[in-house]
């Protein structure tokens, strides 16, 4: 009797397995709406990629994904159906690493990329802050950060805060920007101007 349920539950976990899906990366590209690739990352991370799958795990906890050694954190809202959205973590390399293969762990089982669905950790996707100023104020004074932003779509002035979605000032938020400014354009040394939270 203990042989027979051995062999069903055998065989039925045989059955469970071959059921699985294996998963695969149909492509990976920068951008959420078009296939843009290879795709490009900030070397200090923090770049969305998108990756088109199949025979994933719909729990976002359940899926892991690299670029080349390094994670690609993936949130819990970065799954559906047919696509996982992850953010890259920090190279830490201050010179640019091609090629990237991309690997999704899930449900046990792995895929990984070749070329040209890969990522480059880029210094030209970098944002480069070089100046703050003033030093110094007070809460709801206007602050300019002097640098190069990256972002194409930063800003058209008028209210259009374009790729942005957060300044902050250590704690403090960093709101109210690209209101008097003309065209913010992305890889041009340019100020971004914002105003300094009030307190409450």
């Amino acid at each position: 009797m203990i042989k027979i349920a051995l062999l069903l539950a055998i065989l039925l976990l045989a059955q469970s397995q071959s059921q699985i899906q294996p998963p695969q990366i149909l492509y990976v590209s920068g951008s959420p709406t078009s296939i843009v690739r290879p795709a490009s990352s900030s070397l200090v991370g923090g770049t969305l990629i998108y990756l088109k799958v199949t025979g994933h795990s719909p729990v976002a906890s359940n899926n892991l994904v690299y670029v080349g050694t390094f994670p690609c954190i993936i949130p819990s809202d970065g799954v559906t159906d047919t696509f996982i959205s992850c953010e890259t973590s920090n190279s830490g390399s201050t010179a640019n690493i091609y090629n990237q293969q991309v690997t999704l762990l899930t449900n046990g089982l792995s895929f990984t990329t070749i070329s040209p669905d890969v990522v480059n950790y880029a210094y030209y996707s970098t944002p480069l802050l070089m100046e703050v100023y003033p030093t110094a104020g007070i809460s709801g004074s206007n602050v300019n950060l002097w640098g190069y932003h990256r972002i194409t779509d930063l800003g058209d002035g008028a209210r259009n805060i374009g790729s942005v979605v957060k300044l902050s000032l250590g704690n403090d938020i960093c709101s109210t920007f690209d209101i008097s400014q003309g065209p913010i354009l992305g890889n041009n040394l340019q100020p971004i101007n914002c105003k300094q939270s009030t307190i409450q």
